[in-house]
């Protein structure tokens, strides 16, 4: 387990420690995405890459939890 949470691909300790910042979707102009500088229309690929990295997100805390309340007491996880 230990390899899991440390491993480069696979590093869980943030999500774990709660210090993991989710990425947010780009902000809307016009009902079209842009960059953070609010002027350039962001591409597909952009588009695409941050919204893979959101579900990536998800999952690396869904995995997080489910490790915290599998090796915690029943009681503990509750909390």
């Amino acid at each position: 387990m230990i390899a899991l949470l440390s491993g480069g691909g696979n590093d869980l300790w943030r999500h774990i420690e709660g210090t993991a910042t989710a990425p947010v979707l780009y902000q809307l102009a016009n009902r079209v995405p842009v960059l953070a500088d609010a002027k350039m229309a962001a591409m597909e690929e952009q588009i695409e890459t941050k919204e893979s990295r959101i579900i990536e997100f998800g999952k690396r805390e869904y995995l997080a939890q489910h490790i915290i309340l599998s090796t915690t007491l029943a009681h503990l996880g509750s909390k």
